[in-house]
């Protein structure tokens, strides 16, 4: 699953990366990125806390 989000995301910031939208499609995307990683990461804390 995180090779295949890294395939899409590589992807999707080179095909945005000649575009004027690019730079607003990048930090989209790096905050979705961010709040997936933070998110995973209270999930994996909070299951070993209760395990």
């Amino acid at each position: 699953m995180i090779v295949g989000w890294l395939a899409f995301y590589g992807h999707l910031i080179s095909r945005t990366g000649r575009s004027r939208a690019g730079a607003r499609v990048r930090r989209a995307l790096d905050r979705v990125t961010g709040l997936v990683l933070a998110g995973r990461g209270v999930r994996l804390a909070f299951e070993r806390q209760l395990a």
